[in-house]
């Protein structure tokens, strides 16, 4: 039987952005494949249809739950995670489904406060040898929707251990010249390159955002009515800086602010945009039928707490192309030995 269950991703033009991401939906979409087989072997019975749906419903959930176990805590803290119950249940299933609430994407959240990575990208990417010892690095600019590399094998791995092996910049105001000058710059046209902050800018006015100081007021983080009720938020520098560009504390955009603020114990940001994001991966979980954890999934509960034992290394280590790889315990955190 020739089975169907194959998927590819190079005709998509938003995960070919650059390798990174590229590779990380490539990576997901081997785990599809791998399941698909895994499936087939224990049910030949199943058809193509039965493979693909089935490989799918557990990759979802796979993904859901990584997120979940491990991206969340990181970016919003893991006192806010456990406290909003964010984290995976260690047993039993989930009963928090709310058919009434809407699932839609917060304007916030899609707009200003989940952009915050973008200044963890760096000016270049790192590839690294099976030890995590550097090979080489490629200029980030020179990557822009040019994944070419991937097709042929053998740069996934070094460039999979470059971004388990590299150390994340921090969510601030400063984003890497590969994209605050050079994004998407066209080869052998110097200047043509365009500036993502200020996209995101005119993204957030385009959009009607409120003001900053509206979120924070919301979020119950403090009131706002000058600039020097901003010193509890961040540092000086930051406050002196947002001062200079705008002429009112009440025009500071939310992208902006969020930016500038000084993170929560244990998080990549601060705590506006840890309300918002927070808020936002409430509302997705609560208003999903099919999350994972609930009854409405179709997992039996051993199912489930196999969907448990994964974590992103191990998807990772998985569907690399080396066999036995040296994955790091935790992919959110840089590869030590004594780890």
């Amino acid at each position: 039987m020739h089975v169907k269950y194959h998927v590819s991703f190079y005709s998509f033009p938003r995960p070919n952005e650059n390798p990174g991401l590229a590779l990380l939906h490539m990576v997901f979409h081997r785990e599809h494949n791998r399941l698909a087989k895994s499936l087939q072997a224990i049910n030949t019975h199943w058809d193509d249809e039965k493979l693909f749906q089935e490989a799918r419903r557990i990759n979802i959930a796979q993904h859901q739950h990584c997120t979940s176990l491990e991206y969340v805590p990181i970016i919003v803290g893991y006192d806010m995670a456990a406290r909003h119950k964010l984290l995976p249940q260690q047993n039993g299933y989930f009963m928090g489904y709310n058919e009434s609430r809407n699932p839609s994407i917060l304007n916030e959240f899609s707009t200003a406060a989940f952009r915050m990575g973008h200044s963890s990208i760096p000016d270049t990417l790192q590839l690294l040898d099976p030890h995590y010892k550097l090979l080489s690095s490629v200029p980030m600019v020179s990557t822009f929707h040019n994944v070419t590399s991937l097709i042929s094998p053998g740069p996934a791995d070094p460039l999979l251990r470059g971004l388990l092996g590299s150390v994340m910049l921090p969510t601030d105001l400063r984003l890497a010249d590969s994209i605050m000058n050079e994004l998407f710059q066209k080869t052998n046209l110097p200047h043509s390159g365009q500036d993502l902050f200020a996209l995101n800018l005119a993204r957030g006015r385009d959009h009607g955002l409120a003001p900053y100081v509206k979120y924070v007021f919301y979020c119950g983080v403090g009131e706002v009515k000058d600039f020097s009720d901003l010193r509890s938020l961040m540092s000086i520098r930051a406050v002196a800086a947002l001062r200079q560009a705008y002429r009112h504390v009440h025009d500071i955009d939310l992208y902006v602010g969020g930016l500038a603020e000084n993170h929560l114990p244990g998080a990549t940001v601060g705590p506006t945009f840890a309300c918002i994001i927070t808020l936002q991966f409430k509302i997705t979980k609560t208003s999903d039928r099919f999350w994972y954890e609930s009854l409405g999934s179709g997992f039996t509960y051993s199912q489930l707490q196999s969907i448990r034992t994964i974590t992103l290394s191990s998807v990772v280590c998985k569907n690399m192309d080396e066999k036995n790889p040296k994955v790091p315990v935790n992919a959110y955190q840089v590869p030590n030995e004594k780890r």
